[in-house]
């Protein structure tokens, strides 16, 4: 199995989740995970077992290091008691999606 990748991605540009920008986050921060190298961890590509726990567990909290510094005060609310990247991607696309009763009820 090959070493985790160390290198550091830069998050700076990627925009803090806001009410009206989910697209434009969720687009960026797939590409960070994918040059980062963790992808296949918070979509939940590989999911994990006995034997892939330490590596699937340093990507997870990796995704989760790239992920709770873009989002704003509220965004980090909700996803408080959220234990894994995939958990948190998850609840994050259930608010801000399009098809999101939340959104059908703002919208209206």
């Amino acid at each position: 199995m090959a070493a985790a990748q160390s290198t550091r991605i830069d998050i700076s540009h990627v925009v803090k989740l806001g009410d009206d920008n989910y697209k434009q986050w969720r687009l960026q921060i797939t590409v960070v995970f994918k040059a980062a190298g963790i992808w296949d961890v918070p979509s939940g590509i590989t999911e994990r077992t006995e034997s892939n726990a330490d590596d699937f567990d340093r990507k997870d909290i990796r995704a989760q290091a790239y992920i709770i510094p873009t989002l704003n005060a509220v965004n980090a609310n909700h996803i408080y008691h959220c234990k894994s990247s995939k958990e948190i991607l998850n609840k994050l696309k259930q608010i801000h999606s399009d098809a999101s009763t939340l959104n059908k009820q703002h919208t209206l």
